[in-house]
């Protein structure tokens, strides 16, 4: 090859693709910056209820939190902050189980996304918290007396009815009675002499 075909290159630029980040700098540090990200992004997909017991799930969170940490910081919410959340749940607003669990679920969601784009410095702070058991429903049915009696008044009145039937068809079979007409409470009038 002739001399002045190829180009010497000495200094060559390495280029990183620059992520592009979902907020700035200073917001990652806030979970408030974070939580409204959240909700703009993942928290719209369902209902408007939906949405709703998210966004109330959250703002209870980060209330819980500002209070016990005294910051929104991602970085102090750990573990055992979590599980301080789902007892103050439980034991001051006194909220059912069900209600709790359904608030760890949008926790769990929302901790998750937050942490494949920013992880938490002791780790996702959701990891391996069980749901609250619940107990079986209480049974509100009849109870088994009352079972009994309303069996034994529907044998009654199948056999009132049955007996109704007979007798007035041996009325029209043997004393020519005739039913002339039902009122309105469902009763039957009948004509014939005996």
């Amino acid at each position: 090859m002739a001399k002045g075909h190829i180009k010497e290159v000495k200094d060559v630029a390495v280029i990183v693709p620059h992520e592009r980040q979902l907020l700035s700098e200073k917001k990652r540090e806030s979970l408030v910056a974070w939580f409204n990200l959240y909700m703009g992004i993942e928290g719209r997909a369902g209902s408007e209820h939906t949405f709703a017991a998210k966004k109330r799930d959250l703002e209870t969170f980060l209330s819980f939190l500002q209070t016990s940490a005294g910051t929104d910081h991602p970085d102090q919410w750990t573990r055992s902050l979590t599980r301080d959340f789902l007892r103050h749940l439980e034991r001051k607003l006194e909220r059912s189980p069900t209600t709790i669990n359904r608030s760890l679920a949008t926790l769990r969601h929302c901790s998750s996304w937050i942490n494949s784009q920013r992880p938490f410095l002791a780790g996702n702070p959701c990891d391996r918290i069980p749901d609250l058991e619940l107990d079986d429903p209480e049974w509100k049915g009849l109870k088994p007396i009352e079972i009994t009696v309303s069996f034994r008044q529907a044998c009654l009145n199948v056999f009132c009815m049955i007996a109704s039937v007979v007798v007035f068809q041996n009325l029209e079979d043997d004393h020519g009675w005739t039913k002339t007409s039902r009122d309105s409470g469902g009763s039957d009038t009948w004509a014939g002499s005996l």
